[in-house]
């Protein structure tokens, strides 16, 4: 990059950072999941949601449950391993942008690129894009927040791409090259899926001789280890998040629109660029885009499409589950513009308007799209503890849809997964026979249950629900408890009741369930 883009760069960074210090309270509830477990393996030794809930693999990430897992036993708080870990993401994105800005350097190298001056500016103008736009992509700006996983999931693949492509390698590289494709197994278990490419290629260049090639062997067979250390300890092959999200309980729209919405999604992220691109592919008539040393990339985004397409419909941020490709995506969108484009400079004046539409719209949604937080369901647990320190029950059993702040801050319960990730018998079954699993077998002392969840598990036509419990408005949040302990409470002196539900209230309750009770408890505290 020359100086005057060194100097935006600079300022778009910062722009970057404030954007992350207004947002810092922010991370979707998901991660506090895995970061519960980490808290629950570290204090008791289990996998599993709580001291008092059963053994399951209910987070998405091996390696990153094990490495906060870590914190925990050096004695930090709850909040302090989510901060740390928010922390740690951040940092992590930030080597990403490190490594995407190296790759892009590798490319322009493999690529022959002539002293003459025009030649030199395209590649920084190259350079200096693809930054930007990584920079402010919404995928990279939300995992940047979300102290999830996602981050070390592109640093393996973009670490592997990079070594892989680098010309005289040492030792040092290939221990890391192996290391990085274990890593990526183990962060999640479709990692193995992103390592193909690297096989295609392999074969395309060594013919039979592929078979030759023992890293491949390794990473298939830590692999094969990983799934029966799996059966080992919880009896299944796969992981309970996708055996769950494999259910009809992820499936609630079309088949074809299921699938499609994640493809469309990145589509309409880039489009744009994209759009850019396609009117200057029509215009010069380069129906053939030449992509000699973005083989490997385009395998990764042709991986990274089909792996979307197959599990369709993620909740969460947008474009999460394409982010160990988006990289390869930005290099083939700015590779389709052209060489000529940046000749000119109206057409450079074009592609920074652009870039200023796609970074407004980005900082829009992280604004406008976010799911629901951690800190949020944290205040959820906050009732559960008032409701627990009242009536002086050890345990309390609890039954909702969002997990992650009940988990990482919750002490003494037993948890129960109504969406199923945490939990292998509505993972399994779906909402089955869910009337009789929640209220025979679990009965639990307090639900939380908001729309949406509520119409799936159809617990808003269980006439046990308006039998069995009483609604409790705690910050908005409208909880359900168990009659015989809000009796307990009026006993003490500690319950009043309020006739009328003021909607303006309540944020997250279902209208016919609310509809239905008519009246809710003020704990007295």
């Amino acid at each position: 990059m020359d100086k005057n883009q060194k100097i935006i760069f600079f300022f778009a960074f910062l722009l970057f950072i404030l954007l992350i210090i207004i947002n810092f309270q922010y991370a979707w509830d998901d991660c506090a999941i895995t970061l519960g477990f980490s808290k629950n393996l570290a204090k008791f030794g289990l996998f599993a949601p709580s001291e008092f809930s059963e053994t399951v693999e209910g987070y998405s990430s091996t390696l990153w449950m094990l490495l906060n897992s870590i914190f925990f036993t050096l004695k930090l708080n709850s909040f302090q391993v989510f901060m740390l870990a928010k922390i740690l993401t951040l940092f992590i994105n930030l080597i990403n942008l490190f490594l995407f800005y190296k790759i892009l350097i590798l490319i322009k190298s493999k690529q022959n690129i002539s002293d003459n001056e025009f030649d030199q500016k395209h590649t920084s103008y190259f350079i200096f894009f693809s930054l930007l736009i990584f920079l402010f992509s919404r995928s990279f700006i939300f995992e940047s927040l979300n102290a999830m996983e996602t981050p070390l999931y592109l640093t393996f693949v973009l670490s592997i791409f990079y070594i892989y492509n680098k010309e005289n390698k040492n030792l040092k590289d290939n221990i890391f090259f192996i290391i990085s494709g274990i890593g990526l197994i183990l962060i999640r278990f479709e990692g193995i899926w992103f390592l193909i490419p690297f096989l295609i290629m392999d074969a395309k260049k060594f013919g039979l001789k592929v078979f030759r090639i023992k890293y491949y062997y390794l990473w298939l067979i830590f692999w094969l280890f990983t799934i029966a250390l799996r059966y080992y300890i919880f009896g299944e092959l796969l992981t309970n998040p996708i055996i769950a999200k494999s259910s009809p309980i992820f499936k609630t729209e079309p088949f074809l629109s299921n699938h499609l919405n994640p493809f469309l999604s990145i589509l309409k992220t880039y489009s744009p660029f994209i759009i850019l691109s396609i009117y200057l592919i029509i215009k010069e008539k380069r129906f053939a885009i030449n992509l000699k040393f973005f083989d490997t990339s385009t395998l990764l985004i042709i991986c990274g499409i089909i792996f979307n397409l197959i599990i369709g419909n993620n909740f969460g941020p947008p474009d999460r589950m394409f982010y160990p490709v988006i990289p390869f995506i930005i290099i083939f969108i700015y590779s389709s513009l052209g060489s000529n484009f940046l000749k000119i400079t109206k057409n450079r004046i074009i592609l920074g308007l652009i870039f200023i539409i796609f970074v407004s719209y980005n900082i829009y949604s992280v604004q406008t799209k976010q799911a629901i937080s951690v800190m949020k369901v944290k205040e959820i647990n906050e009732g559960i503890e008032q409701i627990q320190k009242l009536s002086a029950k050890q345990k309390i059993t609890y039954a909702g849809p969002d997990m992650g702040g009940i988990m990482l801050f919750g002490n003494n319960l037993r948890i129960i997964d109504i969406a199923g990730l945490c939990n292998k018998f509505i993972a399994k079954n779906g909402y089955k026979d869910f009337d009789k699993y929640i209220f025979d077998i679990e009965k639990p002392d307090i639900i939380e249950i908001h729309e949406g969840w509520t119409s799936l598990s159809g617990i808003k036509n269980s006439e046990r629900l308006y039998l069995n419990y009483s609604l409790y408005i705690f910050k908005g949040f409208a909880l359900f408890i168990k009659n015989e302990i809000i009796q307990s409470l009026i006993n003490k002196n500690l319950v009043d009741s309020l006739m009328y539900i003021p909607q303006s209230d309540i944020s997250n309750a279902d209208s016919v369930i609310l509809n239905k009770f008519q009246k809710y408890k003020i704990l007295k505290y």
